[in-house]
């Protein structure tokens, strides 16, 4: 992974803090492009600002532009963002902005500069990825964006991925019936390390609360069995080669969701 100033200026320049036009709920895109992002402790304020910055830029320049913030709360070190940019087609990508694009188009070439040099300081490192929805394993999908998302992330090994994707399948059966209707989507890794062996499971939720009712286990124990259920959970360990566990919170401030 590359680190420091040469990794943002990469992703700017690809348009990770412009946005996709034509928005769609991390739950129902077809794709998401994503840019975690890691910063010194410290620099939170700073790496901030420059959305301020861009919100004011397309309220200026274009209107229908858009994307969302997410803050990584529990299961990282360092602060940690993750920037989504939902489209639906390929072809969408053709007319993204790039930020400094924006920026100078909205406050003119020196003072878009400046503030495109600002948005560089504080950035340790960077990872761009592309997820791809699985939505005949999604249970509940919500059309609004949600507070909060827990998010497993897990590689498989090569030659389990057919099964394990069955597997999804058939947890989405309990969920679909589970009393608390959970809202869960699962998606796929296309492009980024080891694509098509990683697996995403987003679990949205708007109180932390919600996470009382909302145990992967029981959903599944209740609906298969004890036993049947424990068989399924055992078989996606023993597949699984590594597995992130975070919570990401949605900064509204930061993001610019349905022409806000």
């Amino acid at each position: 992974m590359e680190a420091g100033v040469q990794v943002l200026k990469q992703v700017i320049r690809a348009g990770a803090f412009a946005a996709a036009l034509g928005f769609a709920s991390p739950s129902s895109a077809q794709y998401q492009e994503v840019y975690v992002v890691s910063v010194r402790p410290g620099s939170e304020a700073a790496f901030e600002k420059v959305f301020g910055s861009l919100r004011e830029a397309a309220d200026k320049t274009d209107g229908s532009l858009e994307w969302l913030v997410f803050e990584v709360v529990t299961g990282k070190t360092a602060p940690t963002y993750r920037i989504v940019v939902p489209f639906a087609a390929w072809e969408q990508r053709d007319r993204w902005r790039g930020a400094r694009q924006l920026l100078s188009a909205a406050f003119g070439a020196d003072a878009g500069g400046r503030l495109w040099s600002r948005a560089h300081e504080g950035v340790e490192s960077i990872e761009t990825e592309v997820w791809q929805a699985l939505p005949d394993s999604d249970s509940h999908p919500r059309s609004e964006v949600a507070n909060f998302y827990e998010v497993y992330v897990r590689e498989v090994r090569a030659g389990t991925e057919r099964e394990i994707r069955d597997l999804h399948r058939k947890f989405k059966q309990a969920y679909d019936v589970a009393p608390s209707r959970p809202s869960v989507a699962r998606s796929v890794l296309v492009y980024g390390r080891n694509q098509g062996l990683v697996f995403r499971r987003a679990s949205a939720f708007d109180r932390w609360a919600d996470l009382d009712n909302a145990e992967a286990r029981a959903i599944l124990s209740s609906h298969f069995g004890a036993e049947a259920s424990r068989a399924m959970v055992d078989t996606v360990r023993a597949a699984a080669v590594w597995t992130d566990h975070f919570v990401t919170a949605l900064r509204r401030d930061l993001s610019r969701i349905g022409q806000e």
